[in-house]
């Protein structure tokens, strides 16, 4: 007869060593999260806002949504005071690199969010946006026009990302200027992915736990702009910056680089320019879902808890190879008990 001795141990492996007795769905264990839960279990839709605020009456707030039909991302603005500012000046605004320092520094913002190296010296065509800068807005949806008190807009944009990190709007910021470039209001891109707002979706004045790198200084201001093309025909006098394609062309991308040449003085040389090249892991947005990594393309629809700016393995994208082991040790033990019972 069985031992009670043995009996006893083999349950104790199953209930208390693999947990074996309840049965459990991969990517579904552990508590539901809570409302307050951090950023990587958050279950509201993808989208980012920003409050602007600026030393001449100028307020705003621009928020930011990605539409999952299409990957594209729903821009809405409200702005006002620029007509008291200036009735008959156009305003530019744009995405840019850093965050809003503390003291509300609208220059800690730095240059725009250009992780193709466009530069300010490409004029952006928006007939040919491929080859404007990712955060350049207005020259791709127009200036904000200062004869209203209240402006009012919306538009689709095919050219912002959440992710990558080089090409997230996640942890940026925006800011307006006036016609010679003075930065008049700023503010803080904030979202409750990357933790930087609260499940209100107040500001949290974390930093983005997702966006974590950042240029310590601008750019050089370009000696000239340049028109990219002469009607169709590239301009000659340029080098043309890798193509920023569009979110339903490639839904996917990393920051890679491209190969080409350049002819300078009549000799061709070959130079190597920052791209945006298919990322090797499809991913498809869904609420909740860590957001893939620049430096970690193997998550696909990861939904598990997690810091997306993190270097922890990211959980949800386990290939289930650990789940193999308390079933074969199990399965070991209880036929040692069956030989001694035999």
């Amino acid at each position: 007869m069985l031992s009670p001795f043995l009996i006893t141990l083999a349950l104790f492996i199953n209930v208390n060593l693999f947990g074996l007795t309840s049965a459990s769905t991969p990517g579904t264990n552990g508590p539901a999260p809570s409302a307050g839960a951090p950023q990587g279990l958050s279950t509201s839709a993808l989208s980012a806002s920003a409050n602007l605020t600026g030393h001449f009456n100028v307020s705003g707030q621009i928020h930011f949504a990605l539409q999952p039909e299409s990957n594209a991302v729903a821009v809405s603005i409200s702005i006002n005071g620029l007509n008291a500012l200036n009735s008959t000046a156009a305003y530019a605004y744009h995405i840019h690199t850093n965050p809003i320092s503390s003291d509300g520094n609208c220059a800690s913002a730095l240059g725009h969010l250009d992780p193709l190296n466009v530069t300010d010296g490409l004029v952006c065509n928006p007939q040919i946006s491929q080859y404007c800068q990712e955060g350049d807005l207005s020259s791709r949806h127009g200036k904000f026009n200062g004869s209203e008190s209240t402006l009012n807009l919306a538009y689709i944009d095919d050219y912002l990302r959440f992710w990558p990190q080089p090409f997230s709007i996640l942890g940026r910021s925006v800011v307006v200027h006036l016609p010679n470039s003075t930065r008049i209001a700023c503010g803080n891109i904030t979202s409750t992915v990357d933790g930087t707002a609260n499940p209100d979706g107040a500001p949290t004045f974390n930093k983005s736990n997702y966006t974590t790198q950042y240029p310590s200084q601008a750019p050089p201001a370009p000696p000239a702009k340049f028109e990219p093309f002469n009607g169709t025909t590239p301009n000659p006098a340029i080098t043309l910056p890798s193509a920023l394609p569009t979110v339903q062309m490639l839904p996917n991308v990393m920051l890679g680089t491209n190969a080409t040449t350049q002819t300078v003085n009549g000799k061709t040389e070959q130079i190597i320019l920052p791209a945006a090249v298919n990322a090797t892991t499809p991913f498809t947005y869904t609420p909740g879902a860590v957001l893939p990594s620049q430096n970690d393309t193997s998550i696909s629809n990861s939904t598990a808890g997690g810091n997306n700016g993190g270097t922890d393995p990211k959980k949800g994208a386990s290939s289930g190879v650990q789940r193999l082991a308390p079933p074969l040790v199990f399965t070991f033990f209880s036929g040692l008990c069956l030989l001694i019972y035999l």
